[in-house]
C-alpha cells in the first residue's frame, strides 16, 4: 500500500514553483487554492500564508498583504503560537517600512 501525497501538498508544491519563478498572481491563487483545504497542517498553513503575503508584496497588493499577515498574526495569538505571531507581525512591519521608504 503506498501513501498518496495529499492534495493541498501538491497544490503547494506548484505554488512554491510559480513563486520563485516569480509568477505571483498564479502563486496567489494556487496558494489559495490549497489553503483551503481542511488538512493543512497548522505549520504549512503558516508557511503558505507568508509565502502568499510574500508574493502580494511582490505586486505592491499592500491591503491584500496585511490582511493575510494580520489575520494570521490573530489565529496564531488564539493557538498560543507566538513566534508565528512574532513573525506575521514582523513581515509585516518590514513590508510597510519598505513601502513607506519607496514613497520617500
Amino acid at each position: 500500500m503506498t501513501l498518496s501525497t495529499p492534495s493541498w501538498q501538491t497544490i503547494q508544491q506548484a505554488a512554491d514553483r510559480l513563486r520563485q519563478g516569480a509568477a505571483h498572481e498564479q502563486a496567489i491563487d494556487i496558494y489559495t487554492q490549497a489553503l483551503s483545504h481542511r488538512d493543512v497542517p497548522w505549520t504549512e498553513y503558516c508557511a503558505m500564508t507568508l509565502a502568499r503575503a510574500d508574493s502580494r508584496q511582490m505586486l505592491g497588493e499592500t491591503a491584500a498583504m496585511d490582511a493575510d499577515l494580520t489575520a494570521l498574526a490573530d489565529q496564531a495569538a488564539k493557538r498560543g503560537d507566538y513566534a508565528t505571531r512574532a513573525t506575521a507581525l514582523t513581515e509585516l512591519a518590514m513590508a510597510l517600512r519598505e513601502g513607506l521608504r519607496e514613497l520617500s
